[in-house]
C-alpha cells in the first residue's frame, strides 16, 4: 500500500459506509426520531389510523391490533415494509442509500417525516465512522517495513 492510497476508498468501504447509515436511520425510525431533527411526530393518532388502513386485508386475530408491540411512540415503522426495503449500495466513487418505497417515502416526507437524509448526530457518526476506514489504513500502512535505498 502506498501513502496515496490511505485515502482512497474502495466499493466495499463505501457500502460500509451506506450501510452504517443504514443502520442510523433505522435505529432512528424505531426510537421516532426522524432526521430532519423532529423527536416525535406530528400526529398521535398516525399509528392508529395507519394500522386501520390494513384492517380488511389482516387475519382476523391480528385485527384491532397494532403491528408493532415493541413501542411506545409513534414511528415509521408500520409493517416493516419501508423500513427492510432501505438498500446500501456501495459505488466506486460514492455510497448510496436506495429506498425501494420511494412513493410511500416521498409522500411521507412531504407529511414532515424525513428519513433519506441525515440528521446532525447521525452525519458526525458517520463521519466518525469513516474517520474509523482511514485509521485502520494509516495502522495497515505503518506496519509495513520501509525500505530506504542507499545512494553511493
Amino acid at each position: 500500500m502506498k501513502a496515496h492510497e490511505v485515502v482512497n476508498f474502495t466499493k466495499q468501504n463505501y457500502a460500509q459506509l451506506a450501510d452504517f447509515a443504514r443502520g442510523r436511520i433505522v435505529e432512528d425510525m424505531e426510537r421516532g426520531v426522524l432526521q430532519n431533527g423532529i423527536h416525535r411526530y406530528k400526529s398521535k393518532k398516525y399509528k392508529a389510523q395507519k394500522a386501520a388502513s390494513f384492517e380488511p386485508g389482516r387475519p382476523k386475530e391480528l385485527r384491532g391490533q397494532s403491528l408493532n408491540t415493541r413501542t411506545q411512540s409513534v414511528n415509521l415503522i408500520l409493517t416493516g415494509e419501508t423500513k427492510n426495503r432501505i438498500r446500501p449500495v456501495g459505488k466506486k466513487t460514492e455510497g448510496l442509500l436506495v429506498f425501494e418505497r420511494g412513493d410511500i417515502i416521498r409522500e411521507n416526507e412531504r407529511r414532515g417525516y424525513v428519513i433519506t437524509k441525515l440528521n446532525a448526530s447521525n452525519t458526525e457518526k458517520t463521519r466518525k465512522f469513516l474517520d474509523r476506514i482511514v485509521d485502520m489504513k494509516i495502522k495497515k500502512y505503518e506496519s509495513k517495513p520501509i525500505k530506504l535505498k542507499t545512494i553511493g
